[in-house]
């Protein structure tokens, strides 16, 4: 099985309040299928946000990816610019 994160479970709110990334970091570092955000860009009030390598919301699978894989070809990184 293949690990995922909600950021929205736990510790309610606790993380995201300390903008504490250290879950979704290691989220992605093991190749999670999908990390869950609901801070995709910086929240007004406490500056919290989970980026994804490369900029964009998606990337290649830093675990399973072939070579030269990226996420641009996945979705568009204009879709979250002023999303908040």
């Amino acid at each position: 099985m293949v690990p995922s994160l909600d950021r929205r479970q736990g510790a309610q709110g606790v993380e995201a309040r300390a903008n504490d990334t250290t879950k979704a970091n290691a989220a992605l570092a093991s190749g999670a299928s999908f990390v869950l955000t609901d801070f995709p860009a910086p929240h007004d009030e406490t500056g919290e946000v989970v980026t994804i390598p490369e900029g964009g919301p998606s990337a290649g699978n830093p675990v399973h990816a072939q070579e030269g894989c990226h996420g641009a070809g996945l979705e568009d990184p204009a879709l979250l610019r002023g999303r908040q």
